[in-house]
């Protein structure tokens, strides 16, 4: 990919709070990830997403104004509510080119770094690049359970 203004992706990641009655189970998140997977494809975006029982929080990336429309999306979705954009970006490259939504399955561990971001408690982007480094490392485990 080249550097070109054109040529760059754009990446988002968000926060959410869960607002689901009754409560998401594990096969409804695999439902929405499907679904997500589905339409992901079709539009060039790639991304990571971590659920747990309070929270989301996704990173996605593609052409901006798809990530824009995306966002607007989740915006009104009604499994979410407070949606809080944490970071974007233009980047040369993807970070999860070869997946349409890398996703592991639910984890109440990483509530300790999806709250403060949502709550504005956290001082710095500390938060949103350890959320990043366990998408990463969701998808890499992803990688190597297919193999």
């Amino acid at each position: 990919m080249s550097d070109h203004p054109a040529d760059r992706v754009h990446s988002l990641m968000y926060v959410s709070r869960r607002r689901v009655s009754p409560p998401l189970d594990d096969g409804d998140i695999d439902h929405l990830v499907e679904g997500a997977q589905v339409f992901n494809s079709e539009h060039a975006v790639t991304g990571a997403l971590i659920a747990t029982h309070l929270f989301f929080a996704q990173h996605i990336e593609g052409p901006e104004s798809v990530i824009a429309a995306l966002i607007d999306r989740i915006r009104i979705d009604p499994r979410h509510y407070d949606v809080r954009v944490i970071s974007q970006a233009q980047n040369a490259a993807r970070l999860f080119a070869e997946w349409a939504m890398a996703y592991r399955g639910t984890a109440r561990y990483f509530d300790r770094d999806i709250e403060p971001a949502i709550d504005g408690s956290a001082k710095s982007d500390q938060h949103s690049r350890r959320l990043l480094a366990h998408m990463i490392e969701s998808e890499r485990y992803e990688r190597l359970k297919i193999r």
